[in-house]
Order: C-alpha cells, then structure tokens, then sequence
C-alpha cells in the first residue's frame, strides 16, 4: 500500500466498470467475441515475456491492425461516457471528454504463466476484455483498493465476454496460473484528447 509523506495509509477509490458485453448486445457482440478469440490466438506470442505480461502476448497496436480490435475499443469509449451500448448505430453518445486508444493487445496465459505488478500511468483508463476464462483461471488483483469497507487487495475472477475498466494508476496483477486451461484476454490503455 501506498505511504504519504507522514507514513499514513492512502488507497485508491477504485471506479472499476464491469460489464459483460455478451449480456449487453449477443447478436452484435457474438461475432465480434470469436473473431477477436480467432486474432489474438492466431496471432500468438510477439512479445517474448519482455513486458510485465509473462505469458504469451500480441504486439502493443493490434487496434491499428484491426478492425475488430477497433471496434473493441469504439466500445470502451461507449462504455466510458455513458453504460450502456446504442440501440442503434444512429444513437449519438455524447461525452465531455474523448479518449484515444494508446495501446492495444491480446494475452494467452497458459500453465505457469503470470502478470507482474505494474500500472499504466499516464494513461487515464485501463481495461481488460475476456474471451476465454474458467472459474480456475486466475483473477486480477488490484492494489491499493478500498471495497466497501475493506483496504487492500480486491480480487476480481472475470467470466467470458466480461469488460473490466480501470483507472490506469491502479497497480494490478494476475497470479501465477495453475490450470492446463487457457486464459485468453485483450488489454488496453487510452488517453485524454
């Protein structure tokens, strides 16, 4: 936890948005959900285990790449100013502020495999979308939270379609995966324009 100048205790308000996209919109999001799942599993390992994410990860601008990963992210603008989706492609949403996906990528944790501390400052907004979880898969942790009346680490065991958004300040993890199952997920920052 963090320590302010005279050694008190300060934790972070964390305003998490959890929706689950496939409750929200099936018909729409269905396709969108198993082409992603398709991308990012043929895409497969870029990066090495040379970031925080040691598990099998995509290149940092699939959102650049992509049109569906595009539209994942149109959808968290959409979700960041108002929480629900438009019933129709016409709704205008309207926001005082805009945001700007600064990275995008998609992560396949297998056995063993893990998530380090870290934080995304100087984003504003982080987020997680889940395509393929089980209840023995790990969670997030997020550190320095307060829940309810609660300090310290709040724990949060996404199901499949599940869109987790987060302050990017926040430091977060996944622990090590103890499970043969995969782990399959898209991560993402953006920025205030």
């Amino acid at each position: 936890m963090k320590q302010g100048w005279n050694k008190q205790l300060f934790a972070h308000m964390v305003g998490i948005k959890i929706h689950n996209l496939l409750q929200m919109n099936e018909e729409y999001i269905t396709p969108l959900h198993n082409k992603l799942l398709d991308i990012v599993t043929s895409v497969g390992d870029e990066q090495k285990k040379l970031s925080n994410v040691q598990a099998d990860m995509t290149n940092w601008s699939m959102h650049t790449k992509y049109e569906e990963f595009e539209r994942l992210g149109n959808i968290v603008r959409i979700l960041l100013a108002q929480d629900t989706l438009p019933t129709s492609e016409h709704e205008v949403v309207e926001s005082k502020y805009t945001y700007k996906i600064r990275e995008m990528w998609g992560a396949i944790y297998h056995k063993n495999d893990y998530t380090i501390k870290h934080w995304h400052w100087p984003c504003i907004w982080s987020f997680g979308y889940y395509l393929k979880t089980s209840e023995t898969t790990p969670p997030i942790i997020f550190h320095n939270a307060i829940e309810g009346s609660e300090v310290g680490n709040l724990s949060y065991n996404p199901k499949i379609g599940d869109l987790v958004i987060f302050p990017s300040e926040i430091y977060h993890e996944v622990s090590v995966q103890t499970t043969d199952e995969k782990r399959i997920m898209i991560a993402g920052n953006l920025q205030a324009t």
